[in-house]
């Protein structure tokens, strides 16, 4: 690169723009070049959204230290040259997407994942014709398998919420089934239309058959509580609201567990025929359990077939938001 840094080509650029803040990361990887020329920190406040995104995602395509000379192509150099270092090849629609993502810059591996989704038909045919879009979109489109990546099912991202989880909430259909998750994402990946694809979803859970157990007494260090005296105990002495949730568990919709080990609590509740999942887990009045931890708590319930509730929010969305327009539909024929 033979570009060198002029005030000339610094003073080009002097209207407001960004405040550094939504920078984030990026700040970090330009800090050494801005210490050996300065002038470059004006030009951060020119940034448009565009370039702030072009220019991140050359950085996250990039292991290479920043020198100066390099700071001042991305923040004013041809984008297609950028594009060319860091990418390797412009992809298809880059300036409808840098225009369409958030106000701040993302992760580095989102800028990666974009442009993978980017590089696959299907994917980028669809971020094409999106008005928005963030990085839970990114990376829930991008953990989609190829089975999966099908008009029917991304539309569904601007419908129901959750569905950066869409791929674990189908796995754990799977496992409820008894049935290898490729041959249910076949099916589901088969449908034309989002409303077949809620259709299918709603008859699958529709046909489990309904827990007619408790979950395990036991899972790792911690014990399934049925007492209702333990339970207004525990909620007495660790300050927290489980005694609101009696009447829950003797319904047989709730479950708490206790590691008097961990000093943590897990709170389950069953969600219909999909059965228990893990809600929630807390310390003594409601404390944060430490993320490394927390980790190893929901990897000891998901071995246990209880996975993580949060999981199952796109299914159990996609069915109740299918039997409210079932319902809407019956109603307008009743009434006609």
């Amino acid at each position: 690169m033979t570009a060198t840094i002029t005030a000339k080509a610094i003073s080009k650029s002097r209207k407001p723009g960004f405040l550094l803040e939504p920078l984030g990361w990026v700040q970090g990887r330009l800090g050494p070049a801005i210490e050996v020329e300065p002038r470059l920190f004006e030009l951060l406040f020119g940034l448009d959204q565009s370039r702030m995104h072009l220019m991140a995602l050359a950085l996250a395509h990039l292991a290479s230290d920043v020198t100066p000379d390099l700071a001042l192509m991305l923040l004013q150099g041809r984008k297609n040259s950028i594009l060319k270092l860091s990418v390797g090849h412009r992809p298809v629609g880059i300036d409808r997407m840098l225009r369409r993502l958030p106000r701040k810059v993302l992760g580095v591996e989102i800028y990666r994942k974009l442009v993978d989704l980017l590089n696959y038909p299907s994917t980028a045919r669809y971020l094409h014709h999106s008005v928005a879009i963030n990085e839970r979109m990114i990376v829930g489109l991008h953990r989609l398998p190829a089975a999966l990546r099908r008009p029917a099912i991304m539309t569904m991202f601007d419908r129901i919420g959750g569905m950066i989880w869409f791929v674990d909430g189908l796995g754990f259909l799977a496992s409820r089934l008894d049935v290898p998750f490729d041959t249910l994402a076949n099916q589901v990946g088969a449908l034309n239309q989002p409303d077949q694809v809620a259709a299918k979803i709603r008859q699958l859970v529709d046909s489990l058959p309904l827990p007619d157990t408790l979950p395990p007494a036991a899972i790792g260090t911690f014990r399934r509580i049925d007492c209702v005296a333990e339970v207004r105990k525990l909620a007495k002495q660790w300050q927290n609201c489980l005694a609101d949730y009696v009447l829950n568990i003797n319904d047989g919709t709730s479950a708490v567990y206790l590691s008097e080990q961990l000093q943590a609590v897990c709170f389950l509740v069953r969600q219909g025929r999909m059965g228990w999942l893990l809600l929630q887990t807390k310390g003594p009045k409601n404390i944060d359990i430490e993320p490394d931890q927390l980790a190893e708590i929901h990897d000891a319930f998901a071995g246990a077939g209880i996975p993580d509730a949060i999981i199952n929010d796109p299914i159990k969305r996609i069915v109740q938001t299918y039997q409210w327009l079932r319902e809407v539909d019956d109603q307008e024929e009743i009434a006609a």
